[in-house]
C-alpha cells in the first residue's frame, strides 16, 4: 500500500452526526470512516492520547469508540464574545475495536450515507 492510499473510505458528515467526549462539548466532525475520524475542537489534543468518543446520529443510534490522536494542527482562531478561541483539526484513529463495535460503527455509517 502506498502512503497516499487509505484503508477506509471517508464520509463527509455535515450535521448528520455529532460527537461527545470528556475533553470538549464543542466537537465538529469533518469526516468519518471505519478507521477513524477528523474533528474540529477548541481543545488541543496530545498526540498518541486515547479518548472515548461517542457518536450520535439522531434517532438512528449511537456508538462509543476509543480513538487515538494521530495528528493535530491549529487551523484558525474564531472570535467568541470578547475572546478568540483556537480551532484545532484533529485526526483520530479508532483503536481496540471489538467486532461488535466495528459492526455498530458500520451500521451508523451506513445510516448516515443513505
Amino acid at each position: 500500500m502506498s502512503l497516499g492510499k487509505r484503508l477506509h473510505k471517508r464520509f463527509e458528515t455535515t450535521d448528520r452526526i455529532r460527537a461527545e467526549a470528556a475533553f470538549s462539548d464543542q466537537i465538529k466532525i469533518k469526516n468519518l470512516s471505519m478507521g477513524g475520524l477528523c474533528i474540529e475542537t477548541p481543545q488541543h489534543l496530545v498526540h498518541d492520547n486515547v479518548y472515548e468518543i461517542e457518536l450520535f446520529c439522531g434517532n438512528k443510534g449511537n456508538v462509543q469508540q476509543q480513538a487515538k490522536v494521530v495528528w493535530s494542527a491549529l487551523r484558525k482562531t474564531v472570535k467568541h464574545e470578547e475572546n478568540f478561541l483556537p480551532v484545532y483539526e484533529v485526526g483520530l484513529k479508532f483503536v481496540g475495536q471489538s467486532d461488535n463495535e466495528k459492526f455498530s460503527l458500520h451500521k451508523l455509517i451506513t445510516k448516515i450515507i443513505h
